[in-house]
């Protein structure tokens, strides 16, 4: 099917989501000003072109006001919308679902937010579901601490936590649509170019919490059960259930983490990056 008004301009952004080379191609006769929008808003995973561009993956983007040529695009699978804003709250889990199916059978990758410290790049992997607070933990404690990621965590076997410093997803004014906040504009601190885990942590929000944030070991057997639920493509990794044991007890084992405010908790995710929980 050909496109009602072909979209003739493409402009490409070349970006590291993970370790793995993605490049956004923005379409159309508005190209140009949504590149520099996903420019913006993903500047710290901007990297340079790929020197060989079959090794890297593509996200095609479109926005138009024609209804009918955004239907035209989306059937193409590309992320497509007739406004920006739209466009830019879609685009941020297009990536990252791009990366983590690249990713399938080599990382444990933690629904995680991940937080380091910044001058022996030891890594705190905070893992919960949505809910859990984790984009306002990196907005709180990004500001001390280096910023890895608010979503996804992916955990090499050697232990390196792999950098994915995305815009933070702020809820704005418009309802349900999320702003793309690009981490310098939240003035927090860049990881070290060397991240590795030092502690899993499960996150446990509630209003009902004590005043004061409280750390409590959990179990191996009940950690890798409630671990597992937020794993992505954790059944393609070859032994996954002694891959995230092993990881686990390299680390001390899991720690819960019972909470109200996350601006309470840098003291505590401090102890846990000096291994003194």
């Amino acid at each position: 099917m050909e496109p009602p008004t072909r979209p003739h301009l493409r402009h490409e952004i070349p970006l590291e989501v993970l370790g793995v080379r993605l490049v956004v191609r923005a379409h159309g006769a508005l190209a140009y000003v949504v590149s520099d929008a996903v420019d913006r808003a993903w500047a710290w995973c901007v990297t340079e072109p790929p020197e060989d561009g079959r090794s890297a993956l593509y996200v095609d983007v479109l926005v138009d006001a024609d209804e009918e040529i955004v239907r035209w695009a989306a059937g193409r699978g590309w992320v497509a919308a007739t406004t920006l804003e739209v466009l830019l709250h879609n685009l941020s889990p297009s990536i990252t679902g791009r990366a983590i199916e690249s990713l399938a059978g080599q990382a444990l990758m933690f629904h995680a937010c991940a937080l380091a410290d910044p001058t022996t790049g030891a890594t705190a992997v905070m893992v919960g579901p949505s809910g859990m607070g984790k984009t306002t933990l990196s907005r709180q404690l990004g500001a001390s601490l280096g910023y890895v990621t608010d979503e996804t965590a992916a955990v090499d076997a050697d232990g390196t936590v792999r950098h994915f410093p995305k815009p933070l997803s702020i809820l704005g004014s418009a309802g349900y649509l999320k702003q793309q906040v690009c981490p310098g504009e939240l003035d927090l601190v860049s990881p070290p170019s060397s991240t590795r885990v030092a502690a899993v942590v499960i996150l446990d929000r509630s209003a009902d919490a004590p005043a004061s944030p409280s750390l409590s070991p959990v179990g191996l057997l009940p950690a890798i059960a409630t671990l597992a639920e937020q794993i992505s493509y954790l059944k393609i990794l070859d032994r996954p259930l002694q891959r995230l044991a092993s990881l686990l007890q390299s680390v001390g084992g899991a720690q819960r983490l019972s909470y109200r405010d996350g601006a309470d908790l840098l003291p505590v995710v401090r102890q846990l990056l000096r291994g003194e929980a």
